[in-house]
């Protein structure tokens, strides 16, 4: 009797061509859980989950085991499928080829050693009939989410082979109706869009196949911010030069060999420009001291072991379990012990899922490190976070890389963190369970518990030597039972009691049951009374400035901190504060990174928190308020070192042991702010916190230009959204209105010019109403530039400029004044009206130079070169040209130095300088470039094809 079972469509039986009755959806259901896993035993609580997904009846097991009878029934005696009770719930035991599913998989299989290619091309085309629509159609729970998708992307590798050996072989009529619904379905697969192209090309229908690349690459640009990978540029060239497209066959494949996976061509793995290709080595040091775990660590390996042959994105979703049970170090143990199966590097990042004192880290702030990390250059991150993570799994596609994700708080945090491709390992660690990552992706979860009896006693051996363990066996049992196979707690232990040799185990085992409860802060009842006993031990033997300074970090919520903040936390010289913090790390209550910055666990954080409010109570208003004025003085330095022409803020007095970080150059500045922007961050909420809101805005305008320089227009408008909440608060009209108008700018700059045009005009309106000229000057200035820049109406952005000019005079401000004046002769420029450009950017040349602003002195040399182009004044533009460039180079702002440059380039190949204008046209074709500008770049690289490499005219 013929049997079929399918699952790649609705879910359905055959005996004989004859559909058998399964009963109802939920029955049908029970059915398919099953089938995934042909004869293999599947566990009743797996089995509920799978059905209904967390919302399981209240007597679901009785109506599993109904359901399950019912099902037995349906088949007859002789169709050789059997429903049978295994040792921890229930197996389908079948010929697995029945199953389509199976013989899906068997079939891809079987193409792959083919012996030739028309062969392949059958195969691969009798598996794909298989497929009747969506696979389990019409199950909806999340374990068949994440089922349904793993199947689809098996379905699309195999479609993608197919669609590789038919147009090697000539089928590209039949091909093209296929091709053109599956890249309409999914716009952004490349490889799908490619074999589209080819066989449209082959069909005689170039100028379709060209068409096509043009709608794949603006999908690229704009929905992931990148240009199509070195592969389809280059297909697209070959096309538009006529030459044959036709695909090779990989020798290994020819062979008779598998075709080894390689890593992309391109010096950023991508193609793109903007990124060396890097091999980050970013996993914390492994574990100093490590016990018991082989079963967890055997089941990861499996794990990547059994996925490695997929085309799935790997990810191990769930080592979970409470706080302090080893989860990072289980994962950084493996990851260590694996590295060489990661030959293209590792990423780590710790996302603070649940830290009581601190916001979850965002996924975006996460790939913007990723990037830095891949070799990204600042100037060349996109600024939509969207693009920013186009841009992050491009650099990472086809790379074989472990990317750590520790401590997340939910599955939205983790998604856009995930690569697209299967050549990645994710590993992730959470204390909950991410039922959609799991779902989704089909992830491994790994459910971590305590160490056992044995594990504990190994840890702890580790730690102070067996021998002694040996000589006091119930002290040390006593010790255990009071750290309840805690990895945090053993660890902590044991450094105490290595660190005290001639204290007996058991006076540190009475000291335990003595200890008193302090950790009341921690959530959901995870930490027992017993960790709290372990922390006071460790914190006991530490000598009074020892302690004050480790309860006074509690109060720091960044993920890591630097000794110069700790000084005038402490009220310390720098000096004193690096000794205490190296007597904290060899405690082991703190960290020392590679970086030499210091990071503090953050449970051992809250306890260190609570000993601040026990012990220090007195001290922490004070300690906090250094800390604040520590950030804020530090940032205000660094952002006058900047941009000195801004109009300044009055800060209040340093308090006393406050000292501030030095900084003298540019580059310092910006070194500095590269560094502590976290630190930045989460200062600004304390001071929000704390009521301190001219701290919180004064920090946010310390930061702007930072944030400009580095194009990171989303944390602008999240300082200054809090910013604007300070200033509320504080019924400051003029700081409102500052806020909104640096809120409408980052707008701007993210490419939302109606947000911005609201905001800035929003920001006119709260300056009018505080009777604030200066205000309402600056105003009107960005909401020129944002029309004649971003929306091309210069006649709005002459009225709004001319605004600023009128509002300027009137409070006297000369500075303000100037950029009203280059504001009105850029407008007049791109009036066409030159002369008038020339007259008022004149003017506001000579006031920047008086005032020694660099950025504003530029900026009017670049309205008065354009001017002068313009008017066939081609040595002066050229000279204005210039030197704003070298302003620009002086600077490091390479944003408007690349469009400096790329004028001037055609202003000299105009004056017959063709070397020259070689030369300056490259530099800008490599900063557009770095900056993802593509548009730019393609117009320079067109106009350098022209210039050739031709000598000057004589």
């Amino acid at each position: 009797m013929g049997v079929e079972l399918g699952i790649l469509g609705q879910i359905e039986v055959r005996l004989n061509g004859q559909n058998l009755d399964l009963g109802h959806t939920r029955q049908r259901w029970v059915l398919a859980a099953l089938l995934a896993d042909a004869n293999r035993p599947v566990a009743v609580d797996t089995l509920i989950e799978r059905v209904w997904g967390g919302r399981s009846p209240n007597q679901a097991r009785s109506t599993l085991y109904s359901y399950l009878s019912r099902i037995r029934r349906a088949f007859p005696e002789d169709a050789q499928v059997a429903i049978r009770r295994a040792a921890s719930g229930y197996q389908i035991a079948v010929n697995a080829l029945a199953v389509d599913l199976f013989r899906f998989d068997h079939l891809v299989t079987r193409a792959q050693s083919a012996v030739c290619e028309a062969e392949a091309m059958n195969i691969l085309r009798e598996a794909l009939t298989l497929w009747r629509g969506e696979a389990v159609a019409g199950f909806d729970t999340p374990w068949s989410h994440g089922l349904r998708e793993q199947l689809a992307a098996k379905r699309r590798v195999a479609e993608l082979k197919y669609g590789d050996v038919a147009l090697r072989l000539g089928h590209h009529a039949e091909l093209i109706p296929h091709l053109s619904t599956r890249v309409s379905a999914d716009p952004l697969d490349e490889r799908l869009a490619g074999q589209l192209m080819r066989a449209l090309y082959a069909a005689g229908r170039q100028a379709e196949a060209l068409n096509q690349y043009q709608l794949t690459r603006r999908r690229l640009l704009e929905d992931a911010g990148v240009e199509p990978a070195a592969a389809l540029r280059e297909l697209h060239m070959r096309m538009l030069r006529g030459e044959s497209v036709e695909l090779r066959r990989p020798e290994s494949v020819a062979a008779g060999q598998s075709a080894a996976r390689v890593g992309p061509a391109g010096a950023d793995g991508r193609g793109g420009p903007g990124a060396a290709r890097v091999v980050p080595r970013h996993l914390p040091p492994p574990p100093g001291f490590f016990a018991g775990r082989v079963a967890e660590l055997a089941e990861l390996t499996r794990a990547i072991e059994t996925a490695a042959g997929t085309d799935q994105t790997v990810v191990i979703s769930a080592i979970g379990g409470i706080g302090g049970v080893g989860k990072t170090t289980l994962a950084l143990q493996w990851a260590h012990r694996h590295q060489d199966r990661f030959p293209d590097g590792q990423l780590y990042a710790q996302l603070r899922g649940f830290d009581p004192r601190a916001e979850p880290v965002s996924p975006h702030t996460v790939v913007r490190a990723f990037l830095d990390a891949l070799g990204v250059t600042p100037e060349a991150v996109p600024s939509r976070p969207e693009a920013q993570v186009g841009l992050y799994r491009s650099l990472v596609a086809d790379r074989r890389m472990l990317i750590v994700l520790d401590n997340a708080a939910d599955s939205e945090q983790v998604l856009p963190l995930l690569p697209g491709t299967a050549s990645c390992t994710v590993i992730v660690t959470s204390r909950r369970r991410l039922g959609g990552i799991t779902a989704a992706h089909g992830a491994k979860a790994i459910a971590l518990n305590m160490l056992t009896d044995d594990e504990a006693w190994q840890l702890l051996a580790a730690h102070v030597g067996a021998a002694r363990l040996v000589a006091d066996p119930q002290a040390t049992a006593e010790i255990l039972r009071h750290c309840a196979g805690l990895p945090l707690a053993i660890g902590i232990t044991g450094v105490r009691t290595a660190a005290s040799p001639a204290v007996s185990l058991g006076t540190l085992a009475r000291e335990f049951t003595q200890a008193s409860a302090r950790l009341d802060a921690l959530d959901a009842g995870e930490i027992s009374v017993n960790l709290r006993a372990t922390f006071s031990a460790s914190v006991r033997a530490l000598t009074p400035a020892r302690a004050r300074l480790f309860g006074l970090l509690g109060l720091v919520t960044t993920p890591d901190f630097d000794v110069a903040a700790v000084a005038s936390l402490i009220a310390e010289p720098v000096l004193r504060a690096r000794v205490l913090l190296n007597d904290l790390e060899g405690a082991c209550l703190i960290q020392r990174l590679s970086s030499g910055r210091y990071r503090m666990h953050d449970l051992v954080r809250l306890y260190a928190a609570e000993r601040a409010g026990a012990d220090h109570a007195d001290e922490i208003a004070d300690a906090e308020r250094r800390l604040v004025h520590f950030y804020l003085c530090s940032a205000y330095r660094a952002d006058r070192i900047l941009s000195a022409d801004r109009v300044d803020i009055q800060l209040d007095p340093v308090p006393p042991g406050c000292t501030p970080q030095p900084i003298d150059t540019a580059g310092d500045a910006m070194v500095w702010f590269d560094a502590e922007h976290d630190a930045l961050l989460a200062t600004q909420q304390l001071a929000l916190d704390r009521g301190w809101d001219r701290q919180a805005w004064q920090i946010a305008w310390s930061l702007t230009n930072f944030h400009i320089w580095r194009a990171r227009g989303l944390d602008q408008a999240a300082v200054w959204r809090a910013g604007l909440e300070a200033a509320e608060r504080l019924g400051d009209l003029p700081i409102q209105s500052l806020a909104t108008r640096f809120i409408g700018q980052a707008y701007s700059v993210m490419g939302d010019q109606s947000a911005a045009v609201d905001h800035l005009s929003r920001a006119v309106t709260l300056a009018e109403q505080a009777g604030d000229l200066l205000r309402q000057a600056e105003a009107h200035d960005s909401l020129g530039l944002v029309y004649g820049r971003y929306q091309d109406d210069p006649a709005a952005e002459l009225r709004h400029a001319t605004e600023a000019l009128r509002l300027s005079r009137a409070v006297k401000n000369r500075i303000r004044e100037a950029f009203a004046l280059d504001g009105i002769g850029g407008a007049y420029v791109r009036l066409g009206d030159y002369a008038r450009a020339q007259q008022y950017s004149s003017q506001a040349l000579s006031l920047f130079r008086e005032f020694g602003s660099g950025s504003g002195t530029a900026d009017a040399l670049l309205v008065l070169a354009r001017a002068a182009k313009h008017m066939g004044q081609l040595a002066q533009a050229a000279d204005y040209y210039q030197q704003a460039v070298e302003i620009h180079r002086n600077t490091g702002n390479l944003s408007y130095e690349a469009e400096v440059v790329d004028e001037l380039g055609d202003v000299c190949a105009s004056l017959g300088r063709l070397a020259d204008a070689r030369a300056f046209l490259t530099h800008a074709h490599e900063i557009y470039q770095s900056q993802h500008r593509v548009q730019e770049a393609a117009d320079i690289g067109r106009r350098l094809a022209r210039l050739g490499p031709g000598a000057d005219h004589a």
